[in-house]
């Protein structure tokens, strides 16, 4: 939406887990950086622009097997397919079965792609953000699997900048989009 009311304005984008991405904020590489992680770095500026929820996804074969909601000691029990440490997605996982011990890593990727890839060919289920989610549900190469409500899968998105930067008038356009869209 932002291109449509802003077209001579170019972004430029660059995909990295929220780690990296606090880091080249700091860093000033960047004059914005979306992070979904939960706890929000002190030193910078931060506004949410969004939410999302985690959701747990396996192949159809492995699907027929669960059929009734599970809560978070019966998630952390099961192999999964996770995000590297430093993702926002892992953190959000990581704080919700903190109570029970944690996830059980099945396998760990820095690629959202991959680790749909490896649930597909039935390897385990995969632990992502909805929104990374809907092609492979339309499709069906990934079936979402039901976890009870009190399991803590939501998150909110957020926009952080570097106090010490002075915005680009594009930057502060595209940060003030963001928040308004999502108020």
């Amino acid at each position: 939406t932002f291109t449509v009311t802003h077209p001579d304005i170019d972004v430029g984008l660059a995909v990295e887990n929220s780690a990296a991405v606090i880091a080249a904020v700091r860093e000033q590489r960047c004059d914005l950086g979306l992070i979904e992680s939960v706890s929000l770095p002190q030193d910078l500026p931060a506004e949410v622009v969004g939410h999302d929820r985690l959701m747990v996804a396996a192949a159809p074969d492995f699907a027929t097997a669960w059929t009734t909601p599970i809560g978070a000691a019966a998630l952390a029990d099961i192999p999964l397919l996770v995000r590297e440490v430093g993702s926002g997605t892992r953190e959000v996982l990581d704080a919700a079965l903190a109570q029970v011990g944690g996830a059980s890593v099945a396998g760990e990727y820095a690629s959202n792609s991959a680790l749909k890839i490896a649930a597909a060919t039935g390897l385990a289920p995969v632990v992502l953000s909805e929104l990374a989610l809907r092609d492979d549900f339309s499709a069906r190469r990934l079936v979402p699997l039901p976890v009870e409500s009190g399991v803590a899968l939501d998150r909110e998105l957020h926009v952080v900048w570097s106090p010490g930067r002075r915005l680009s008038a594009g930057a502060t356009a595209l940060l003030e989009h963001m928040v308004n869209v999502h108020d």
